[in-house]
């Protein structure tokens, strides 16, 4: 019989023979060694802590970010509520004072001066609530920096004592709400500065506008002081002008003696766009 032949397994026996490797051969199995395996897996959870310290950093930096925009929050506002309160508070008492001194001689500027004390007194109302309110400015409102600043001017003019006068020395145009506000407060505390503390009789806000962007200046006769030595009240109104300056990129200058008064120089880049006519 067939299967009883010596050679009869002859051709399985080759086959078999064939999926043996060569010698010195080294034979990769399909999934990996466990030591590579797990070689792997320290790899991922380095990677995975590296990552999980990075998003501990970074809710660190985002929770300092957060703070520190709540303090700057914070002191815009007290700056907003020291330049408004102050401002409408110093506009009423100077009205109020002429009011007193003129009210036997001459009654009709008199009733002007109390009139413009009841406007500065509602204007200012409004304002403290839109900062209680934490509300931003108005882009419409604050774009048009001439008005505000002739509106400044007319509130703080005393017929009795003191002349604040606004003039705009080439043509007219919208600018940024961010410039136009910054710069609204602060010759908002310049004219307050010079109407409380240096006995100023006359006032001189002067604007122009040109390719590279605005200019403005606060110009008062009063008694001045030396730059290096602010009073208590003075240097607190500078400082709170030189931040805003700060905020939209303008450049602050002070110029100022005693007895020679105090010039303001305050320039800003803005785009020349939306001319008005």
């Amino acid at each position: 019989m067939d299967c009883l032949r010596p050679n009869a397994a002859q051709p399985f026996v080759g086959r078999s023979r064939q999926t043996r490797a060569p010698r010195g051969a080294t034979i990769t199995p399909p999934f990996g060694a466990a030591g590579e395996r797990s070689a792997q897996e320290e790899n991922l959870a380095r990677a995975l802590q590296q990552q999980a310290k990075a998003a501990l950093r970074f809710t660190k930096l985002v929770g300092e970010a957060e703070k520190a925009a709540t303090s700057a929050e914070r002191s815009r506002i007290a700056h907003d509520l020291h330049d408004s309160i102050t401002h409408c508070l110093t506009g009423i008492y100077t009205q109020l004072e002429a009011a007193t001194q003129l009210r036997q001689e001459n009654p009709d500027v008199a009733d002007s001066c109390v009139r413009k004390a009841s406007e500065l007194a509602h204007a200012g109302l409004q304002e403290v609530r839109r900062l209680v309110g934490a509300l931003r400015p108005d882009a419409s409102e604050y774009s048009d920096l001439v008005e505000n600043l002739r509106r400044l001017a007319f509130e703080s003019s005393c017929e009795a004592n003191t002349k604040v006068r606004f003039i705009a020395e080439s043509a007219l145009r919208v600018i940024p709400a961010d410039v136009g506000y910054q710069l609204s407060q602060i010759a908002r505390e310049a004219v307050g500065n010079a109407l409380r503390y240096a006995q100023a009789k006359s006032v001189t806000l002067r604007l122009a506008f040109s390719e590279p962007g605005v200019a403005l200046s606060i110009e008062d006769d009063g008694i001045g002081f030396r730059p290096g030595r602010p009073t208590a009240l003075t240097g607190y109104g500078l400082n709170a002008m030189r931040q805003r300056a700060n905020r939209i990129g303008a450049k602050f200058n002070l110029r100022t003696s005693p007895g020679a008064g105090t010039v303001i120089q305050i320039s800003a880049c803005c785009p020349a766009w939306s001319r008005s006519g």
